[in-house]
């Protein structure tokens, strides 16, 4: 169960608030979606969608969230999403968990729910539909739902312990600072008083009536829908629809939901909220304006307009912040949602921290050079294409679309009348309103910044004396100083050269393989050793996909130079290929759909490439650049380590990353790889030592085995491969990953120690690892031993004890750098409970010891493992790791016949002689970060 907040997403800029409005359209849903209205108000829709096969999902929509609470319900709405979970009329106490973590689903992953300000949102995913008994209860759970929740006083007692713990757990930096400019964003609304989890001495001591009250006066039939697509025959659902939920009563004079609007300012609102956690700054100044009432066809030509001023707003923008001198490391403008009837034109700034006035000016100069001057047509034709080349991506996406996503788009129609159009109905429409908009329409946009009594200024960022933030009257005056400016026109500079300046040739195939009972792999390995696979996709989807990987990695650097990879990432977001800096490769590839990634991991790198089939030969260029020409943009670095020293410096100070560096230490006995990154290693960083870092890992294609995967013509792509990976030269030697002798520590390891926080919490990390052979049977042990495990601390450490919000347990088999099994536990709670829920957790593994797992948990688990299994057989990436795994590790392909035999063969008393053999003689790590008490 989730709260879906509202909040800044300062570190990629993108400002959204996701708040919807009940609003009306007039574009029809797909022919595909059955719906209909039953005569007590309940909406359902139905659709037939075979991704993943044999697959449905069931999804309950419901009108209701956190703004229809008064102040004596606050946080009622949320509390009640819980309870659906705690007991109803055919589902007494916790038996929706138990039954269907009994069918194999997970909690969390598989069946869950969120609440919003004025939504609320069940699912129930990936049901079997061999499974009528699951089908028929899954519907039975939604009818629940809907109206038939037990809310015993004993269970809502229970509950608020584990609300408790959310809310202490969700009391971050970036959430702490929201709630003090929610009251300004939102002046004047309800919305400024409703933050969806609710005040929590009203949540601990609220009367249970109250509770059901609420549930009485909002969940019922006429504001809720129930929505199932997946691979089921539609007629048969909606007749089961039709029985299930047409005896629900409509409610007698029901109250009306209501919907609120926010106010216009008379003046511009200003508000700076900072907090001595938050790492970075950010800027936002909103200008709000009225949503369209109707969302029609008008209403997406006004949003392709706004989708062109903010395509060629960034792509400014990113011109500016590439040059070293930029006062900002990001910087968008563009329109998104605000709350019900409002929407936002916005500017987002995350300046440097010592150039924050200088990057506000800069980031409104480049909204005046529009208003002066327009944009060029190259910059619209470019924006255009950008825009179409996404809708043409999306038609081939659409056809691996699964029944989730499709079950959200159908809510978020349902919610708030967003249209669902089918994907080439959609790429044909925006085609035909592409042509009809003209340039001045969207330049037009740049007048509404003028609007600036109506918007709203918020800065968030450190609490830091050191860092300048201008006051309200400062802002404007540094606004009006731009306005004042006459300010040059922009100048579009494109390059007509060669992406690729050299004359490549197709190299010679030297040999063929197969891969043993993986029949539709097609092995070439090229002349400069090079280990290619084509695999046909397993979607309907023409996309292409690629991915490489070879040994070697992180492991294969001296320790002195481990901390500098770690930024390797930053230099090749900022730097360019062959003979284009960045911006020049964006402008010279615009409008096509070809991306390359690389990485690296502990100890491999890998290579990732998506593209259509008909930009696959871009994607493979820029393959063939990334490893031949990476043109690092080594000035723009070095003007960027002041703002990477500041980030990694107040990173330092982070609750969770002091948490994470103690865990590594006590884990690894303070090994030298594992010293956590500060200050100081930034200022040591050299630009030549990454660029000879890059190079190292990625110079070799001999070590390399590329697995592409798409619905193509081999005869057409195989040339193609030949020309650009067959290119990439090869080294002499084989590489291997290195053992630097890192080794969870022998023995039982403890580490106590306390911090000073703004939101006390303790964070608890208990571990268990042992020696043990990498086979099929240790693996699955593994993570039905996890699952088991996960079971058990819902049952204590959530509902029992109430102590903490969820418990992580991750148990993994790894084979580097030795075969050995880990189970991780990690968990938040209330400081005063510590010790007792330590000891919980240590309690259910001896319990694990001495009596063995219950047989039914193990049977759920195991029905888990084949369920996710018959899906991943038909999932594209599953086939690209099986790929690896044979051709890198040496494995044996296990088939689905196989793999559930080998399930099958796990018992109980299995399980149970594993964990006697193996746990006494396991090693134990154990940290726990307790606030400091002042």
């Amino acid at each position: 169960m989730t709260i879906k907040k509202i909040a800044f997403l300062a570190s990629c800029l993108l400002f959204s608030l996701l708040l919807k409005a009940q609003i009306t359209t007039t574009i029809p849903l797909p022919e595909k979606v059955r719906h209909g209205k039953l005569e007590n108000g309940m909406t359902y829709f139905i659709m037939h969608n075979e991704e993943p096969k044999n697959r449905v999902s069931f999804y309950f929509a419901q009108r209701v969230g956190a703004i229809l609470e008064e102040d004596d319900e606050d946080g009622l709405a949320h509390f009640l999403e819980h309870m659906a979970f705690n007991g109803s009329e055919n589902f007494p106490g916790r038996s929706v968990d138990q039954y269907l973590e009994s069918k194999g689903l997970i909690f969390g992953r598989d069946f869950n729910a969120y609440t919003d300000v004025d939504e609320t949102l069940y699912n129930i995913d990936n049901v079997p539909v061999k499974d009528a008994e699951l089908i028929d209860k899954s519907l039975l759970i939604l009818h629940d739902w809907s109206g038939s929740l037990s809310l015993i006083g004993k269970d809502i007692d229970e509950e608020r312990g584990v609300i408790e713990e959310e809310w202490r757990s969700s009391r971050n930096a970036q959430m702490r600072m929201y709630e003090k400019t929610m009251p300004v964003m939102f002046a004047g609304s309800k919305y400024a008083e409703r933050d969806i989890i609710g005040d929590q001495k009203f949540i601990q001591t609220f009367d249970h009536e109250s509770l059901r009250n609420y549930y009485k006066k909002w969940y019922r039939p006429d504001l809720q829908a129930v929505i199932v697509v997946g691979d089921i025959d539609v007629d048969q659902m909606e007749e089961k629809i039709k029985k299930q939920f047409s005896k629900i009563l409509l409610v007698e004079n029901a109250i009306e939901r209501p919907y609120y609007d926010i106010p216009d300012n008379k003046e511009i609102g200003y508000v700076l909220a900072t907090d001595k956690d938050a790492a970075t700054i950010q800027v936002n100044w909103l200008f709000k304006r009225d949503s369209e009432k109707v969302k029609n066809e008008a209403y997406l030509r006004t949003s392709l307009v706004e989708r062109l001023f903010g395509t060629m707003m960034a792509n400014r923008y990113t011109e500016i912040i590439q040059d070293p001198e930029s006062s900002a490391i990001a910087i968008a403008a563009d329109v998104t949602d605000l709350a019900l009837s409002t929407k936002i034109q916005y500017i987002g700034i995350s300046p440097k921290p010592d150039k924050v006035n200088e990057a506000i000016k800069t980031a409104y100069t480049e909204i005046e050079r529009v208003r002066q001057h327009g944009f060029l047509p190259s910059e619209f034709e470019r924006a255009k294409s950008e825009l179409l080349a996404e809708k043409e991506l999306a038609v081939e996406e659409e056809k691996r679309k699964e029944n989730g996503d499709w079950s959200y788009d159908i809510a978020r129609y349902y919610f708030d009348a967003s249209p669902l159009i089918p994907a080439s109905e959609d790429l044909k429409l925006h085609q035909k309103l592409v042509s009809e908009i003209d340039l001045k329409e969207v330049e037009d946009l740049t007048e509404r910044y003028n609007e600036i009594s109506n918007s709203i200024v918020t800065i968030n960022g450190p609490q830091d004396d050191d860092i300048k933030y201008p006051t309200k009257e400062e802002f404007t005056t540094l606004i009006d100083e731009v306005k004042k400016r006459k300010i040059a026109a922009y100048e579009d500079v494109i390059s007509d050269r060669p992406l690729i300046s050299e004359e490549l040739t197709e190299k010679p195939i030297k040999k063929t393989f197969t891969l043993d009972k993986i029949e539709d792999a097609k092995g070439f390995e090229l002349a400069n050793g090079a280990k290619v696979i084509m695999m046909p996709s397993k979607k309907k989807s023409n996309n292409v996909v690629l991915q490489a990987m070879s040994f070697g990695g992180l492991s294969k650097l001296r320790t002195k130079n481990l901390k500098s990879a770690y930024f390797i990432d930053q230099l090749m977001a900022i730097s360019g290929l062959g003979d284009f800096n960045r911006v020049a490769l964006e402008k010279k590839t615009a409008g096509k759909t070809a991306e390359v990634y690389m990485s690296l991991n502990d100890y491999t790198e890998m290579v990732e490439g998506k593209s259509s089939f008909k930009d696959l030969e871009l994607m493979l260029q820029l393959v063939y650049l990334h490893f031949e020409r990476p043109n690092f943009d080594k000035a723009l670095f070095n003007a960027q380590k002041p703002v990477l020293r500041d980030y990694v410096e107040r990173l330092r100070k982070n609750e969770d990353m002091i948490f994470y560096d103690s865990i590594n230490k006590k884990t690894f006995d303070n090994h030298p790889r594992v010293q956590p990154l500060v200050a100081e290693d930034v200022d040591l960083l050299d630009t030549k030592v990454l660029e000879q870092i890059y190079k190292q890992r990625f110079s070799d294609a001999d070590d390399f085995v590329f697995v592409i995967t798409g619905n193509f013509d081999h005869n057409k792509v195989l040339p193609l491969l030949q020309k650009y990976i067959g290119n990439i030269k090869s080294l002499p030697t084989t590489e291997l990953w290195a053992d630097n002798n890192m080794r969870p520590k022998q023995g039982e390891s403890a580490a106590k120690f306390s911090k000073a926080m703004e939101n006390p919490q303790s964070s608890i990390f208990y571990s268990k690892t042992f020696t043990a052979p990498y086979s099929l049977e240790n693996r699955l042990m593994a993570k039905i031993l996890q699952a088991v495990l996960d079971t058990r601390y819902v049952d204590t450490v959530r509902e029992e004890q109430g102590g903490s919000y969820g418990v992580s347990v991750t148990a993994d088999m790894e084979r580097i750098p030795e075969e050995r099994l880990s189970i991780d536990i990690q968990f938040n709670c209330n400081p005063a409970k510590s010790d007792e829920l330590l000891q919980v957790v240590k309690n259910e593994l001896e319990n694990l010891v001495s009596k063995g797992p219950k047989p039914e948990y193990v049977e759920k688990a195991k029905k888990n493992l084949i369920n996710d299994r018959e899906v991943q057989v038909n999932d594209d990436d599953f086939w690209r790791q099986q790929i690896f795994d044979v051709l890198l590790y040496e494995d044996r392909y296990v088939s689905l016949e196989e793999f559930k035999k080998a399930v099958n063969n796990i018992s109980a008393k299995k399980l149970h002689r594993f964990v006697k053999e193996a746990f006494p003689e396991a090693s134990s790590i154990e940290v726990v970060m307790n606030p400091k008490i002042k």
